[in-house]
């Protein structure tokens, strides 16, 4: 809970820090989703994280993560309040004792003892006011395979036991009974506590279980290699508190509540129903909820760049065609380029291309004043491909050297790109085929299913 309100008070320092930072860019943020825009411009300039044309997505993707940490910090908030929490159990200590036919009540608890640190998580179990007996024989036989594990109870091994042994006096919710015989006595007692004067070697407890039921009996043997018990302090007095709830237990077995000790070894008990943590379940899953949302526009951000990069290849001898024929025409590099841009502009594509709205920006940056051996060089690192670098830098010195010779060297540029277009088309039509491989299997089951069915019914 201490680590909700830390994160709870960090976001609404973060709202406070941020409340005056302007939002720049092209898309229009809702008045909702301000405050967290903010937040997210203020954190990417604090941490550094990209700027130039990542900027506006590292932005998005933040305040998409803080939108889903706030929201999901206000559902566990809501759920805290609405939700109870630990209730504690009246001061006599009791526990309402199921009724005969509806089976063992078990009750998630928590003890604080006096003198420990921290409450202790402790399951209770109530049996039924009254028990039963009775089944068939081969209860018996299964209620002899599962004694093993029962009689060791939290023991790993037979052969060292140095822990509370299991001797229950009934199995299978009392459909059978159990009446033991231990050999020698002195190491164990009727409740499976080990006794403090077993020697440190250890000594050989002969069991003998008699299991009945009706009027059938069953008789099992084990022996088990006891050892003196090594506890903490804790672990004593959790220890005896357990004993403690047992004999209560059976010593009430036939009243209507049972009644829990509140002391223990000469310290108090208070009890109180375990809480269900749901404050953490929630801050996890909101914590997760936030970091899933990043790494998907993350892996969004890189799809579009991947899909962005191949556009750009895929344009490239096409705009080095058209800039080599205008230059040919007599135009200008500059009016050639323009022409090309707000040709570009003028058709209005459903779909924008990438290379084009560079140019688009490129020109608009001349219109406003810029060199035009700048505007084409940003224009080149824009695209970020290396070939569009390369055109930039060309274009650039194109205006020194001046077009005829540019236009050849365009026209062989365009070439060569044409071969680079065939290699990529050849491997994007690799790749389709590749993702038609799992339908076409599919496909190749179904046709198979549809044969051999018939045929096997056939016979």
């Amino acid at each position: 809970m201490v680590f909700y309100f830390i994160i709870l008070g960090m976001l609404g320092i973060l709202f406070l820090l941020s409340g005056q930072v302007e939002i720049t860019g092209e898309k229009k943020v809702p008045a909702w989703k301000l405050p967290f825009f903010r937040s997210a411009s203020f954190l990417r300039n604090k941490l550094s994280l990209a700027g130039g044309p990542k900027e506006d997505l590292e932005t998005e993707k933040l305040a998409d993560a803080l939108l889903i940490l706030f929201l999901g910090l206000g559902i566990t908030l809501l759920i805290q309040i609405v939700m109870p929490g630990a209730e504690e159990l009246p001061g006599t200590g009791q526990l309402s004792r199921p009724e005969k036919g509806e089976g063992n009540l078990t009750w998630g608890l928590q003890a604080e003892i006096e003198g420990l640190e921290g409450p202790e998580d402790i399951s209770v179990e109530v049996g039924e006011r009254e028990l039963t007996d009775g089944e068939k024989q081969q209860l018996l036989e299964r209620a002899a395979e599962e004694l093993d594990q029962i009689i060791l109870g939290e023991n790993p091994s037979p052969d060292e036991v140095r822990g509370q042994i299991e001797l229950p006096s009934e199995l299978f919710d009392g459909r059978i009974t159990v009446q033991w015989i231990r050999e020698p006595e002195k190491l164990v007692d009727e409740t499976g506590l080990l006794s403090e004067d077993i020697p440190g070697e250890g000594a050989i407890l002969q069991l003998k279980a008699i299991l009945i039921c009706e009027d059938r009996e069953w008789i099992c043997e084990r022996a088990l290699h006891v050892y003196p018990p090594v506890r903490t302090e804790r672990e004593e007095l959790l220890y005896q508190l357990r004993k403690a709830v047992k004999e209560a237990d059976e010593a009430t077995a036939e009243e209507s509540e049972l009644t829990l000790p509140l002391e223990v070894e000469g310290k108090k008990v208070s009890w109180r129903k375990s809480e269900i943590s749901t404050v953490g379940i929630c801050l996890a899953v909101t914590l997760l909820a936030a970091a899933a949302m990043y790494l998907a526009r993350e892996q969004e951000y890189r799809k579009k760049e991947k899909e962005r990069a191949r556009q750009l290849l895929m344009d490239y001898p096409g705009l080095l065609f058209q800039l080599s024929l205008l230059l040919e025409a007599g135009l200008t590099m500059q009016n050639a380029f323009s022409r090309i841009a707000m040709g570009y502009r003028d058709q209005r594509h459903p779909k924008k291309r990438a290379v084009y709205e560079e140019m688009l920006a490129a020109c608009y940056e001349m219109q406003s004043g810029i060199p035009e051996r700048e505007a084409y060089e940003a224009f080149g690192k824009r695209c970020g491909e290396t070939c569009y670098v390369k055109l930039g830098t060309m274009l650039a010195s194109g205006l020194q050297k001046g077009s005829q010779g540019l236009t050849e060297v365009l026209q062989k540029e365009a070439r060569e790109a044409m071969d680079t277009r065939r290699q990529l088309a050849r491997k994007l039509g690799e790749e389709a085929g590749t993702k038609l491989l799992l339908p076409m299997i599919l496909m190749l089951i179904v046709v198979m299913v549809i044969l051999m069915v018939p045929a096997v019914m056939a016979f």
